[in-house]
């Protein structure tokens, strides 16, 4: 039996010192995980509040038919999707643009800046991917589960989840491969 069964079983029974610490378990891990998805602190911690709330309202409703963990996963999972359904484009962070250091006389504080340059458009072609496949990508990637697991939390066929995850790869070869091609003209 799960460890957290007891846990579960008592905030469904509207014990809030359960359920407090069933928060405690696992604010954390939804914590990286909105982070991850938004790429931004504070639409992580609005996601994170969010996901405990509706995870209170439907407490009773959860059957345990997977763990609590992957349960709260999904809804977190959702809420990020939802944001990014709803966040516009004029809402990027400016940060995310990409700026490419000069190339003359590099020193090993250059070499870093434009790794950090190069980590910087990463993150920003991730962000740039349409919703389903930055959610698969980085549901493969950072959380490093298999397309099974991937296609569950995404409500779609492994085979899907697979198309996903490799059109993912196709658009961040392209985006990056403009970000190459940049770099080397300076």
């Amino acid at each position: 039996m799960d460890p957290e069964h007891g846990l579960v079983s008592a905030a469904q029974r509207g014990d809030l010192e359960a359920f407090s610490r069933l928060i405690q378990i696992h604010q954390e891990r939804i914590y990286a995980l909105a982070v991850r998805m938004t790429r931004n602190h504070h639409d992580a911690e609005d996601i994170t509040q969010e996901t405990f709330i509706l995870a209170y309202r439907k407490l009773k409703g959860f059957r345990g038919k997977s763990s609590l963990g992957t349960w709260l996963h999904r809804i977190a999972v959702n809420l990020c999707l939802s944001r990014a359904r709803k966040k516009r484009p004029s809402e990027l962070d400016e940060e995310m643009i990409p700026r490419i250091p000069d190339r003359e006389n590099r020193t090993r504080i250059e070499v870093q800046a434009q790794a950090n340059q190069l980590k910087e458009s990463l993150a920003s072609a991730v962000a740039k991917l349409p919703p389903r496949q930055r959610m698969c990508f980085l549901l493969r990637t950072q959380e490093n589960l298999k397309y099974r697991e991937v296609s569950r939390l995404m409500k779609c066929k492994e085979g899907t989840a697979k198309a996903l995850y490799h059109q993912a790869l196709g658009n961040l070869r392209k985006d990056l491969s403009a970000y190459v091609e940049e770099s080397h003209a300076i």
